[in-house]
């Protein structure tokens, strides 16, 4: 996870199965060498305190004001401040696939999670484009 590059990596799984505590604990291993922003449309990634929690090390982290606004919030990640990699939990939306296309074109290292398992994944139009 740690090693020089740009691969990305998505995190597949159920709710409750650690997807987001696994996002946490990468999102600090990464902060220590590199530029990491956190998109965080739900607090679950940085906490809800204007201060993030510590969890996430030295990352930035970036609200989400709305639900629909993430994919926004990404693409003006990748603008305004210059990070080797963006951390999103949840990607779900047609949009929100879009953006981590166009974040990753410009070469920004990704790491997210989505819902459900790799063949869900493959078999659902909106978010195939992640494999």
């Amino acid at each position: 996870i740690s090693s020089p590059g740009n691969e990305s990596i998505l995190f597949l799984g159920g709710p409750g199965s650690g997807k987001t505590t696994v996002l946490r604990d990468v999102t600090r291993i990464l902060a220590e060498t590199i530029n990491v922003c956190v998109i965080d449309k739900s607090n679950e990634i940085g906490g809800d305190g204007d201060v993030p929690h510590s969890c996430i090390g030295h990352a930035r982290r970036l609200m989400v004001p709305e639900l629909d606004k993430q994919a926004d919030v990404m693409i003006e990640c990748v603008q305004n401040h210059t990070p080797h990699c963006i951390v999103v939990d949840e990607i779900g939306r047609t949009r929100e696939v879009f953006a981590a296309e166009t974040c990753k074109n410009r070469g920004v290292r990704m790491v997210a999670t989505a819902h459900g398992d790799l063949r869900t994944l493959v078999e659902n139009k909106a978010l195939n484009r992640l494999v």
